[in-house]
């Protein structure tokens, strides 16, 4: 993708850039792995899974394949992303871009002339700081330049904080994930869009913690690969149901089918995905943040919004969407059957411990 293709975003009038384009180019990056890969259906007779929409559907099951339900405890790799909790955090970070555009847009034209033109007088002097031969007045000079500078407003200092919990509690997720190991739940592979953007807005303000908080996100960013490659190798999440009791039934072979999670396939296609679209929209909002032209945020945070955080679970959305409305999993391997969890509302409701719930519901998914 050329980004002299990608028009610009003017101030004051939100609108995603080159729709066309970033919807084609999605399309091919998300979709069609989807589709090529979701048709497959991990199942060999006589190792299987239905679909039951209530317990009338489950004991007809057991009848037919003449199973016995097994006694199991969810584990965190059984957590696996809802469309209820996903919905939710995408209409709340569109709707913050959405009020902060059209406060934009009702502003007083003269008074956001002026203060432009004020910080701009004031960034002038402090970039001249040095001819004046006081090298003290510097901190004046950069207090002068930050008096109108809306990243030192209170809704800003409010999302950085929101922002630092969260990066908080996605590195405790991610340090579990690797002492878990087979137990390991899902974490969010996006959630480093929103630090990058901070990043990006100290460093062009010559703040020197900018460059800690860009450290942070590449390790955030290199930590959500690492974590889609073990899922595809295999060496974590792979035990999402911890059989407590087989009640003497049979498996076709091992247990291993029965407590791998029947869905994890299909979310290690969409993370895969969905990283991979977020990732290479990183030069573009590299690019739209640090140009001169971005003086209220409003261009770069509407396109990490869109393009990186919320963009690329649309379709993840509809995707779990479709999966609530079809029923409960339910697994037969030779006479054993195990119910998992139900994904009609989410996993919130579930009984998998309460520390990973707490984590997911301030990180998502």
């Amino acid at each position: 993708m050329c980004l002299p293709c990608i028009r610009r975003i003017r101030l004051g009038r939100p609108r995603i850039p080159a729709w066309g384009l970033h919807l084609s180019y999605y399309l091919l990056l998300t979709c069609v792995p989807w589709v090529v890969g979701l048709q497959y259906r991990d199942s060999l007779p006589p190792e299987t899974w239905e679909l039951a929409k209530n317990e009338t559907d489950i004991e007809a099951l057991r009848v037919k394949f003449g199973g016995i339900i097994v006694d199991s405890q969810a584990t965190p790799a059984a957590f696996l992303p809802g469309w209820p909790e996903a919905t939710y955090a995408v209409l709340l970070a569109m709707f913050g871009m959405l009020r902060m555009g059209v406060s934009e847009m009702k502003a007083d034209t003269y008074t956001a002339r002026a203060r432009e033109e004020e910080v701009e007088l004031m960034q002038n002097r402090y970039s001249n700081y040095i001819e004046d031969g006081y090298a003290g007045r510097r901190a004046d000079y950069r207090a002068a330049a930050e008096k109108g500078d809306w990243f030192h407003g209170p809704l800003t200092t409010i999302q950085i904080i929101i922002a630092t919990l969260m990066s908080i509690a996605w590195t405790v997720s991610f340090v579990l994930t690797q002492l878990d190991r087979d137990t390991a739940g899902w974490n969010s592979v996006v959630g480093w869009g929103f630090p990058l953007w901070i990043g990006l807005q100290m460093v062009k303000r010559e703040y020197l913690s900018g460059y800690f908080v860009l450290l942070f996100t590449a390790f955030q960013w290199g930590a959500s690969l690492t974590t889609i490659i073990q899922r595809w190798l295999g060496t974590i999440g792979t035990v999402a149901y911890v059989i407590t009791n087989t009640n003497s039934c049979q498996p076709y072979s091992t247990l291993s089918f029965l407590t791998a999670g029947i869905r994890s396939r299909a979310f290690r296609i969409m993370q895969t995905t969905n990283f991979a679209y977020a990732s290479s929209m990183i030069p573009l909002v590299i690019t739209s943040t640090l140009d001169v032209s971005d003086k209220d945020g409003i261009t770069s945070k509407f396109m990490v919004t869109l393009l990186i955080t919320c963009g690329p679970v649309v379709y993840e959305i509809i995707y779990m969407a479709l999966i609530a409305s079809k029923g409960t999993p339910v697994v037969i391997s030779g006479t054993c059957m195990l119910v998992e969890l139900s994904p009609r509302f989410g996993f919130f409701d579930s009984d998998i411990e309460f520390h990973w719930k707490l984590l997911m519901a301030i990180t998502g998914l």
